[in-house]
């Protein structure tokens, strides 16, 4: 039975200028199974969209840092102005630090996506993933190199 799904499926072809012709023989044509698509790596289209939303995250998070750093330094001349002041930094620094932080989540996952798909492809036995702890978070890389 394995043998016979390994054959290709021949099919007789006859051609319309022969089918008044006896002695002629029908053309033998062979189908081949369908391949399927290799999808490569390097073609994803979420690795390319992540790391694009990430680098203008980070580059937005550093910009609302950099305001709340010169708004810092800026000297008030009234009371009223120095904690209208304090309010604007701190502000600013909290949306500077959310956004640089999900900005750079977002690059380091299209980046282990680009990372991940290209070891699949190459049929490698590495395997990449995201680790957390209490204090800390990091990437660990595992396996045969």
């Amino acid at each position: 039975m394995a043998e016979e799904d390994e054959n290709p499926v021949v099919a007789p072809v006859i051609d319309s200028d022969d089918a008044g012709d006896e002695g002629s023989d029908p053309v033998e044509q062979v189908d081949e199974p369908p391949k399927e698509p290799v999808k490569r790596w390097y073609v994803d289209p979420y690795a390319p969209v992540l790391i694009g939303v990430g680098a203008i995250g980070v580059g937005l998070g550093g910009y609302f840092l950099k305001q709340a750093s010169d708004e810092n330094a800026r000297q008030p001349e009234q009371y009223d102005e120095f904690a209208a002041k304090g309010d604007r930094v701190r502000r600013l620094q909290i949306q500077g630090g959310v956004i640089l932080g999900v900005g750079a989540a977002l690059l380091l996952t299209g980046a282990i996506r680009y990372a991940v798909l290209g070891a699949r492809d190459r049929r490698s036995r590495t395997a990449v993933a995201p680790t957390l702890g209490p204090r800390w978070a990091g990437i660990s890389v595992g396996g045969r190199f």
